[in-house]
């Protein structure tokens, strides 16, 4: 019935909101863990901290992590991630 429909729709849009929030909260997540990794070989700047927070796509934060993770240098990961 109707009621039933409204309730399961409002079930449904609860549950997408809450993937939604994990979803943002690993992004937001690895975009810090990238800058403090970064911070430990240099100082990140404000462009390059904007970059990293702008970025949307997981799969492409945690690449940009692993090249964090092994760049001696903010000029070095940098060049890593036009590539």
């Amino acid at each position: 019935d109707y009621d039933m429909d409204i309730k399961v729709q409002r079930e449904e849009a609860k549950e997408e909101g809450i993937e939604q929030g994990i979803e943002q909260g690993r992004i937001l997540g690895t975009a810090n863990d990238i800058i403090e990794l970064l911070g430990e070989v240099g100082e990140v700047t404000e462009a390059l901290k904007n970059k990293i927070m702008k970025e949307k796509h997981l799969d492409v934060l945690r690449r940009w992590l692993k090249l964090a993770a092994k760049s001696e240098t903010i000029e070095e990961f940098e060049k890593s991630i036009e590539k």
